[in-house]
């Protein structure tokens, strides 16, 4: 007598990157993502903003900010020394090819008003 075969299905859901945040920085649009390699894929971070912290950019590979997101980095762990300054919506698929990876140990990530 034959054995019934297994079927599986599999379902892919297909988000934006905005979707990918969660609680009020996914509606209010004030959010980073940094992942582990270039082109928005291995494990993911999701700040929510506003905050602030500690982080180094090396040894991740990508970036994306929300559309109200402001990053700014900071060449030491007590926010004195600014060293970068990232506008709202910035997308960067390769932090190593963009020279970033050492530029910054802490960061302040700000809201911007919506424009209306």
């Amino acid at each position: 007598m034959p054995r019934p075969q297994a079927t599986a299905l599999l379902f892919l859901v297909f988000l934006p990157f905005e979707a990918m945040a969660e609680g009020t920085a996914a509606t209010d649009g004030c959010w980073m993502h940094l992942f582990s390699r270039p082109q928005y894929h291995g494990t993911l971070e999701t700040y929510s903003g506003p905050t602030y912290g500690s982080f180094a950019l090396r040894g991740k590979g990508s970036l994306l900010l929300g559309p109200r997101a402001q990053l700014q980095a900071y060449a030491d762990a007590d926010r004195r020394r600014p060293r970068l300054m990232l506008e709202p919506g910035t997308r960067i698929a390769d932090l190593p090819a963009a020279g970033l990876q050492n530029h910054a140990r802490s960061f302040e990530l700000s809201c911007q008003a919506p424009r209306s």
